[in-house]
């Protein structure tokens, strides 16, 4: 993971999220933030464009990602089952799980927002 020295508790919360999904990708990690700074490393714009020349089921982790970051990914339910494997089907409903404050998870931190989810999603996506 990330060393960001000022990111705030939702900030390496919604990391953690991040890192379960890219699970078995971590080059989709990598390619998502921001290496130095507690934000992605461009607009959610430019991620999904530069997400469509991905294979489809990585596509939708990075979008699975960006709707954990900031609500923009746009994905559908039944894409998660349709195209993801079992495995990494398994790693996004631990993902879920710890967002929900799952306390039997391993290194189980409560997600505590900073701001409201849905004015959190505009300062995510505006923090670029």
């Amino acid at each position: 993971m990330n060393n960001w020295l000022n990111a705030t508790e939702s900030d390496r919360d919604l990391m953690y999220a991040a890192s379960l999904i890219f699970d078995k990708r971590p080059e989709l990690y990598k390619f998502f933030f921001h290496p130095d700074k507690p934000q992605l490393r461009y607009p959610c714009a430019k991620i999904k464009q530069l997400a469509k020349s991905m294979c489809s089921s990585d596509e939708l982790l990075v979008r699975i990602a960006l709707d954990v970051w900031c609500g923009n990914g746009g994905i559908s339910f039944n894409e998660i089952y349709q195209k993801l494997d079992e495995e990494t089907c398994g790693q996004i409903v631990l993902t879920i799980r710890y967002l929900c404050g799952d306390r039997t998870l391993e290194g189980y931190r409560p997600l505590k927002r900073d701001t409201p989810y849905q004015s959190a999603g505009q300062l995510k996506e505006d923090n670029f």
